[in-house]
């Protein structure tokens, strides 16, 4: 791994403070990338991860926080 790869895994764990579990940290630091622009293709390269794995996790976060929205919006 590079040392420009190892400092985006410390940047991603860092900013991921909103869950409890370190998977839910990466997925949601994943998806926030991804929603500043950087292809799941890009962040792949740079943490070194496959980009199909990359990809589940953004999706895994981005369903994460479409849910509960939509409980919320049919019990009102």
């Amino acid at each position: 791994m590079s040392a420009s790869q190892a400092r985006a895994r410390q940047r991603a764990v860092a900013h991921a403070t909103v869950s409890v579990t370190p998977m839910a940290d990466i997925s949601f630091a994943l998806l926030e990338a991804f929603e500043r622009g950087a292809p799941a293709d890009q962040i792949a390269r740079r943490i070194d991860l496959p980009q199909e794995w990359v990809e589940e996790r953004i999706e895994a976060a981005r369903l994460c926080l479409k849910i509960p929205r939509i409980y919320i919006s049919a019990a009102f």
